[in-house]
C-alpha cells in the first residue's frame, strides 16, 4: 500500500495509521505522510524517517523534535541550511 506513495496513508484506514510498520512504510517513501500520522509525531525514530527523506516533514513532527538539535542537525546535512530554515519558518507562521 505505502509503496505507491506516502499519502496513500491519508486514504487508510485509522487502524492501519496506527500500525508502526505501515506508517515506517510510508515514511520511507515520503516524509510528508507524517501530516497523516500524527500517532508518530512525537517520535524520533519515525520523525527521523521522515525527516531525512523530506525536509517539510519537519513541520508535521511535534515541537519538541522541530527543536531537537541532533534531528535539526542531521536535516541539515541531508537537505541543506537554507531548506530546514525555510521549513522552519513556515511551521512557526502555522503554529505548529
Amino acid at each position: 500500500m505505502c509503496q505507491r506513495g506516502g499519502y496513500v496513508v491519508e486514504h487508510a484506514s485509522h487502524a492501519l495509521r496506527q500500525d508502526p510498520e505501515v506508517a515506517l512504510a510510508a515514511l520511507s517513501n515520503d516524509g510528508d505522510a507524517l501530516e497523516f500520522l500524527p500517532k508518530f509525531a512525537d517520535e524520533r525514530e519515525f520523525v527521523t524517517v521522515a525527516v531525512l527523506k523530506t525536509a517539510g516533514a519537519l513541520q508535521f513532527a511535534s515541537r519538541r523534535l522541530q527543536e531537537d538539535k541532533t534531528l535539526l542537525m542531521a536535516a541539515r546535512y541531508q537537505h541543506g541550511e537554507q531548506e530546514v530554515t525555510r521549513v522552519q519558518r513556515h511551521a512557526s507562521k502555522l503554529g505548529t
